[in-house]
């Protein structure tokens, strides 16, 4: 029989905490520093690389490199087939569910249909006609001539993206912050330092080579890693996969992230199609400066894509809120100074990083950050979508956002880099405050900031 008296004693115990206490009560305090580093880590040294790069290659041959990357990032997206999102539902439900059995094989097949659809992707990326497609496109030799070794890069930036989540799905946020491009950013800024100080130069194919051989080691680590978890966390569990449910969920996704690709990266290719690689150059320099801006709320989505999942099955809605908004407050109020900063001095901001010449691409820079603003008051509407089972929605959103970017870019292209930005802007505009009412009328919850700054410290 317990006594009141240890009964008082047991609810004491009970922690009563409000999310930001609950914040440095327990591990979410550790998940927040790590990956608060592994986020600020990879800003600075995309921004580094991106100035090596520019300095050691012709505003011609850098354009080409973002071109290159940008075909691989897509190519890398329909490889992973939306199951980095999926495998992270998938283990984060069954752990909440505490059932393990279902893990093991999940994780197997989803591993399994990345690492063929990979496959399919390189070889289809060596055919005569796909290269015959990409010159009718991009009207060049040079992307053509070096167009092997970005599609040997596919699979692994693939199976990278897809390791990454699994170790977040195990709650292992260390290893899913450096796993998920820490390490390889860190590679692959050690290898062009070093060319840049040590042979004083580089070529387009060298800079490829080593974007390359940074991915490989990063995956290979990464994958002997999370294999010893999964045997360690189910290796007495023979049960099938779940492959209708995995695969129902995974399509939906793949659209989803194609548009959201469509988005930020086709208007990339309207350029290099319409306009000069020079100018490519030029906007992809912008574009890459913008994303720093975002890093904030990334580092909430990465925090908190497993909590939503759990918090959403249990019915903790209310909870899930509170949460969600807290972190989109904090995430966005050094989001919109970092963004203003870059609007009022960005001929500057672009000449230190990526030198004098790039100042030509200030105006690019000031469009898409005020495209940016609404992403950044919105808060993680589209993670709330994606692990409360409405990726569906998500996706015919995006959809239709996405046909209207690339039109919208196909029409400005008139006007140069500068209308691409514009549609760009547009276009993210528009579905940062779709995805805000969407998630609203289905989840019931509201994820973006709290408005009422006077109630901030009160909220600390």
């Amino acid at each position: 029989m317990v006594m009141p008296s240890q009964k008082i004693q047991q609810l004491k115990r009970i922690p009563q905490y409000t999310f930001f206490e609950n914040l440095f009560a327990n591990r979410l305090f550790g998940s927040a520093v790590w990956v608060f580093a592994g986020k600020l880590f990879s800003a600075i040294a995309t921004v580094v690389i991106n100035g090596l790069l520019a300095r050691m290659l012709t505003p011609e041959e850098l354009g080409v490199y973002f071109i290159l990357l940008s075909i691989v990032g897509m190519a890398a997206l329909v490889a992973q087939l939306g199951l980095g999102q999926v495998i992270v539902r998938q283990i984060s439900s069954a752990r909440g569910l505490q059932d393990c059995a279902s893990i093991k094989p999940d994780i197997q097949f989803i591993l399994l249909v990345v690492v063929i659809i990979s496959c399919v992707v390189f070889f289809i990326g060596q055919t005569a006609w796909m290269g015959k497609i990409i010159h009718a496109v991009f009207q060049s030799q040079t992307i053509n001539s070096n167009i092997f070794i970005p599609f040997l890069t596919v699979p692994f930036l693939a199976l990278q993206t897809i390791l990454a989540e699994g170790h977040r799905g195990f709650d292992d946020i260390p290893k899913a912050t450096v796993f998920g491009g820490v390490s390889t950013n860190a590679l692959l800024m050690s290898f062009l330092l070093g060319a840049f100080f040590c042979i004083a130069g580089m070529t387009l194919s060298q800079a490829l080579v080593f974007t390359l051989i940074a991915t490989v080691v990063s995956v290979v680590i990464s994958f002997a890693l999370f294999v010893k978890k999964v045997h360690a966390v189910s290796e007495k569990c023979n049960t099938v996969a779940n492959y209708k449910a995995i695969l129902s969920a995974s399509y939906p996704l793949l659209v989803y992230s194609l548009m959201i690709f469509a988005v930020n990266q086709a208007p990339l290719w309207i350029i290099g199609s319409f306009l000069s690689e020079e100018s490519v150059a030029y906007y992809g320099a912008a574009l890459r400066l913008v994303q720093p801006i975002t890093m904030p709320l990334l580092i909430v989505n990465a925090i908190v894509a497993s909590k939503i999942s759990e918090m959403h099955i249990r019915g903790k809605h209310a909870e899930l809120e509170r949460m969600l908004r807290s972190c989109a407050t904090l995430a966005g109020v050094p989001s919109l100074i970092l963004l203003f900063v870059f609007m009022f001095f960005s001929a500057d901001v672009l000449a230190v990083v990526f030198g004098e010449k790039y100042r030509h691409a200030n105006d690019l820079l000031i469009i898409l950050c005020a495209g940016k603003i609404l992403s950044v008051l919105a808060g993680s509407c589209g993670m709330l979508l994606i692990h409360t089972g409405n990726e569906k929605v998500l996706t015919v959103t995006s959809v239709i956002v996405g046909l209207l970017t690339v039109a919208l870019s196909i029409l400005l292209v008139q006007y140069g880099a500068v209308g691409i930005a514009i549609a760009v802007a547009t276009g993210i505009s528009i579905q940062n405050i779709i995805l805000l009412i969407v998630g609203k009328a289905k989840v019931g919850i509201w994820t973006s900031m709290h408005i009422n700054f006077f109630g901030i410290k009160k909220l600390l």
